[in-house]
């Protein structure tokens, strides 16, 4: 998070660093405030592996550490989520898409007798650089350009997949947008909530990303990709 070469300043009251795309700023009389500027490095370890390939497990909590000069954060954030909303008429209109549809589409016996098995994949791509772009607009009709520049040989086959399949490719296109919707609306209310760290994002309050972890032990990852991810596209690979 900082380091020598990118040191934390003190300005106003705060304890700001900016180790990429996530300004962050603390009180600097907070307990953290005070215990950063004792620092020289700043972390944050959230994750780990009992060995290469195993699952990653969370981390609950900060590490302590007996060296003077290391600051290790708390990555985890006490505040009460139990009062979130979902959008209720989002949800009902995302149940309602008929999932089997993008099964289909996505069949993995029929892309491979069609010789276009990477589909999903560029899909994927074809999506980063709409939120490059900064918006989703014409998701279905501006694929297609796409697809023909940046694979000639297949497009023909995916196009021809896709359009025996628009069932398929409409259910695939609402799915996505609804979830992203609902998704930022839950990312929106968590960055209401007062927090002892806040961040901005381009001078727009608001944090990188949030883990969640539901009482099954799932743990979902929400990011507003018009806003961290764009803005990290931007600052890091403008040129892909």
């Amino acid at each position: 998070m900082f380091y020598p070469q990118k040191p934390y300043v003190v300005k106003d009251g705060k304890v700001e660093f900016e180790p990429n795309t996530v300004k962050y700023s603390i009180d600097a009389n907070s307990n953290t405030g005070k215990q950063i500027q004792k620092a020289k490095f700043g972390i944050v370890i959230h994750s780990r592996v009992a060995e290469p390939g195993a699952d990653v497990e969370p981390i609950e909590g900060a590490f302590s550490t007996d060296v003077p000069e290391l600051f290790v954060a708390n990555q985890n954030i006490k505040d009460n989520v139990a009062g979130l909303n979902l959008d209720s008429g989002m949800m009902s209109k995302l149940k309602a898409v008929d999932s089997s549809q993008i099964d289909r589409l996505f069949n993995p016996s029929e892309l491979r007798s069609r010789r276009i098995t990477g589909f999903p994949k560029l899909f994927k791509q074809y999506i980063n650089t709409k939120v490059r772009a900064g918006n989703y607009d014409n998701m279905i009709k501006d694929f297609v350009p796409w697809i023909q520049e940046k694979m000639p040989t297949q497009a023909p086959r995916i196009l021809e997949w896709m359009q025996a399949n628009s069932a398929g490719v409409s259910a695939l296109v609402q799915s996505f947008l609804l979830i992203s919707s609902i998704k930022n609306g839950i990312v929106r209310q968590l960055d209401k909530n007062a927090h002892e760290i806040s961040a901005s994002i381009d001078n727009e309050p608001g944090h990188e990303g949030y883990v969640i972890r539901l009482p099954s032990g799932l743990m979902l990852k929400f990011v507003d990709r018009m806003r961290f991810s764009q803005a990290n596209f931007a600052k890091n690979n403008p040129e892909l």
